[in-house]
């Protein structure tokens, strides 16, 4: 028993970890499209850059939380029930 919560315990530190820093990279690659597109002239109207990109990276964080938490959290589960179930009723 208590080989499985040694396991639970990286298993949980790893997810985190994981969420961590695909949670950075994805908002550094949107920050450097947002400022490339103010830069551009394609995006940002009257607003200054600092201001468009603020603005535009709350909306993203809303939308981005979830994705992760779809990604990270819930599709590795998914995966580790269907081979158990393949590997144990197949």
């Amino acid at each position: 028993m208590m080989r499985f919560f040694r396991i639970a315990l990286v298993w949980i530190v790893a997810v985190f970890a994981v969420h961590g820093i695909l949670r950075i990279y994805l908002r550094s690659l949107k920050r450097e499209a947002l400022e490339n597109a103010w830069d551009r002239g394609e995006a940002g109207g009257a607003l200054s850059r600092d201001d468009y990109v603020a603005a535009e990276m709350v909306r993203f964080d809303r939308s981005l939380l979830l994705k992760i938490i779809a990604l990270v959290y819930v599709l590795p589960v998914i995966v580790v029930g269907v081979i158990i179930y393949f590997v144990n009723y197949n």
